[in-house]
């Protein structure tokens, strides 16, 4: 586990700051469920969803409207190092037997970023 010193503005004090790792994760609306089924295998102690998320990637325009139908659905979360890369491996799993099975149509699309929890 990887410590950066930051100063400690109100006691005047250097503390110490765990690297966490910030997960995006973004799937089709709709399978939400088995989303948090995984981050629940993998024991994510929290995170924040987001519904009815909408744009356009590799996978075509989603603007949840006659014109581009669908929307996804987005999960944000801050786990350690190693809680992310079991999740990222499983969500990895997960997206491409989604891939495999709606023929390229769906899939999970999973980022992180380092981050430090400051409180």
């Amino acid at each position: 586990m990887q410590e950066v010193a930051v100063a400690d503005k109100v006691a005047g004090s250097p503390a110490q700051i765990e690297t966490r790792t910030f997960s995006l994760i973004v799937f089709p609306q709709g399978i939400e469920e088995s989303v948090i089924g995984i981050l629940d295998e993998i024991g994510v102690p929290g995170y924040t969803q987001s519904e009815r998320v909408t744009g356009r990637g590799p996978r075509g325009r989603h603007f949840d409207n006659p014109i581009w139908p669908g929307a996804d659905g987005a999960i944000f979360t801050v786990t350690t190092p190693s809680q992310a890369s079991d999740l990222s491996s499983a969500l990895l799993e997960f997206g491409h037997g989604l891939e495999r099975q709606s023929r390229g149509l769906y899939g999970v699309h999973v980022f992180t970023w380092d981050c430090h929890q400051l409180s």
